[in-house]
């Protein structure tokens, strides 16, 4: 892109539901690349277990 450098950003938050009785997980995104990259990140089993440990979520049953 004309040298240009472009960069994407990616936000991924995990929330208590309105309830309280579980999480969600919201993600935003500057570009659909960036959101693809986000989307294969959480399918990853390691990388759900190291957010989830980075955020102090503990795993109900």
């Amino acid at each position: 892109m004309d040298g240009n450098l472009n960069f994407n950003h990616v936000r991924i938050a995990i929330m208590p539901n309105f309830e309280r009785a579980g999480r969600v997980i919201l993600i935003g995104a500057t570009s659909a690349e960036a959101l693809e990259a986000a989307g294969g990140y959480l399918l990853l089993d390691k990388a759900v277990r190291e957010l989830l440990n980075k955020f102090h979520v503990e795993i109900c049953g």
